[in-house]
């Protein structure tokens, strides 16, 4: 009984918190407004013997370096601005200039080597005591933007470097003061452990499901920090 109890316990807590985090996620949802600097798209072919690069800093704000075995056959790139993207939470993220979107067609996004991406951004969108380390690169998974940290950040020169084992939706934010749920509460260790404390592994078998869909459901399962950037 005892058990049971626990189980409603946690489907009620975690039911009413999903409910309160999409909601809160959905009032906040923004549409991500930019300059298209890439108006036709750049294409270029990479493949298993060859080096490529596709675009230019000056011109079109970022710069794409495709290493040599990204593919293991010649493949057509492309790299645009893209009509439209996701949109994103205003509470969490300031986008920070124009996205840009990755591409090969019908093709895998996984990569076998990684690519690196330069970008540049408007220097006066940030206050002058921008700190470093809340400029972050945003990458679209499919479901949702995740942020996360570039290779290094050049202020003077408004760059930021990072690299990928994906094709997708890129582009540059600045972390608010009121860092991420997603970082700081629900992707930590300590809300998945104290879910599961006191759970054996027999009688609490349905439970643990329970508690992986809906964690999976928030975007915080496993999964979503898994495999390489």
């Amino acid at each position: 009984m005892k058990k049971i109890l626990l189980l409603v316990f946690l489907v009620l807590v975690i039911g009413g918190g999903s409910l309160y985090f999409l909601t809160s996620v959905k009032s906040n949802s923004t549409v991500w407004k930019y300059d298209k600097k890439i108006a036709v798209p750049l294409k270029v072919t990479s493949g298993k013997n060859n080096d490529a690069t596709i675009g230019d800093l000056k011109t079109n704000g970022v710069y794409v370096v495709l290493p040599k075995g990204t593919f293991d056959t010649d493949t057509a790139i492309e790299l645009k601005t893209p009509d439209k993207v996701p949109n994103y939470i205003k509470s969490e993220m300031t986008p920070l200039g124009s996205p840009i979107e990755i591409s090969a067609g019908d093709r895998p996004i996984r990569l076998n080597e990684k690519i690196k991406i330069i970008m540049t951004y408007d220097p006066t969108i940030l206050p002058k005591d921008t700190e470093v380390k809340k400029i972050r690169v945003l990458y679209y998974d499919g479901t949702n933007w995740e942020s996360i940290r570039p290779v290094s950040v050049n202020l003077e020169k408004s760059q930021v470097v990072f690299e990928s084992y994906h094709f997708s939706f890129f582009g540059l934010n600045q972390v608010g003061d009121e860092t991420k749920i997603t970082e700081n509460w629900i992707k930590s260790d300590a809300f998945d452990k104290t879910l599961r404390k006191g759970l054996n592994k027999k009688s609490d078998y349905i439970t643990n499901q329970i508690i992986d869909m809906t964690l999976k459901k928030l975007g915080v399962s496993d999964e979503s920090t898994k495999g390489k950037y």
